[in-house]
């Protein structure tokens, strides 16, 4: 699945996993959808600003994914300092 499509796919992952008891399957969803090397940096950004502004069960993804965004974005201001 493309990067963009897992996106996608994402969005609706998000609004269940606060809603069930067991949100673990879809929170590994999600880290695989974050760690897909194809997934644009702006829909990953997006996924995160879809994030309620309070979740328990959300909040280990929701770290993982400021430090995937941190770590892209400080790799993109590198690669373009070197070129």
């Amino acid at each position: 699945m493309s990067g963009r499509r897992a996106g996608l796919s994402a969005l609706p992952a998000i609004d269940v996993a606060t809603q069930t008891e067991w949100p673990e399957p879809l929170l590994d969803a999600l880290h695989q959808i974050s760690d897909n090397p194809d997934m644009a940096l702006r829909d990953l950004q997006r996924l995160f600003y879809e994030l309620p502004h309070t979740s328990h069960s959300l909040s280990p993804w929701a770290a993982h994914a400021v430090s995937t965004v941190s770590s892209v974005k400080s790799l993109s201001v590198v690669v373009t300092m070197t070129f």
